[in-house]
């Protein structure tokens, strides 16, 4: 590349990758005086313990993404671009797979369990707590398909782009919470607002 590239690649690269650990530090420093201010300090740690359950569903992408991206950026280096689309497209069926199996079993645990009492809340209601668990349940479903488009930007050389979308999906999510909550929502409008922030940035990364 001309030298003017190579300073717009570094330039671009530093924005990107700095802007994320800014967005990062923002939620951080906003979400939990937020939350605090409109539920208490009970509420959000009941919040916190509920959503607990189903946001750790969202390990079972296993390092997959990861995985796929480094592969594919190796088989692009050797010109081999049809195993590279081939390792997308196996990437794209396993985390589509998963996100119906996470959004089943979030399914099954909001309707087979009780927590409320499992979890001893206080301000939480059976009901509400399951209808919360399989909210957040279908968030951590619909997140996971971002990581495909993430080993695809990382191996056609569009880094920066991902950490762009990467930490706009963050602010989308902080400012559904904070219309959530300023408008009186409860448990479960904060993980409906978070769902619907997912939904919409998903279909903003699939147009991209």
């Amino acid at each position: 590349f001309p030298s003017h590239d190579i300073g717009y690649r570094f330039l671009l690269n530093a924005a990107a990758y700095g802007y994320g650990p800014v967005v990062t530090l923002v939620v951080q420093l906003v979400q939990v005086p937020l939350f605090l201010a409109f539920w208490g300090v009970e509420k959000y740690g009941e919040w916190l313990v509920l959503t607990g359950v189903p946001l750790m569903l969202g390990l079972a992408d296993a390092g997959v993404a990861q995985a796929s991206a480094s592969k594919c950026i190796m088989e692009m280096g050797r010109k081999s671009f049809e195993e590279a689309r081939n390792t997308l497209r196996t990437a794209r069926a396993y985390t589509t797979m998963v996100a119906l199996l996470l959004a089943a079993v979030g399914i099954a645990l909001a309707i087979s369990v009780d927590w409320s009492t499992l979890l001893k809340l206080s301000s939480v209601s059976p009901a509400s707590a399951s209808v919360v668990l399989l909210l957040v349940a279908c968030y951590v479903a619909v997140t996971l398909q971002g990581g495909y488009l993430g080993a695809w930007l990382r191996a056609s050389d569009q880094t920066p782009v991902h950490a762009f979308i990467e930490g706009s999906t963050r602010l989308v999510d902080l400012c559904s919470l904070t219309l959530a909550l300023y408008f009186g929502g409860g448990l479960i409008s904060a993980a409906a607002a978070l769902l619907l922030s997912a939904i919409f940035s998903a279909q903003y990364r699939d147009w991209e």
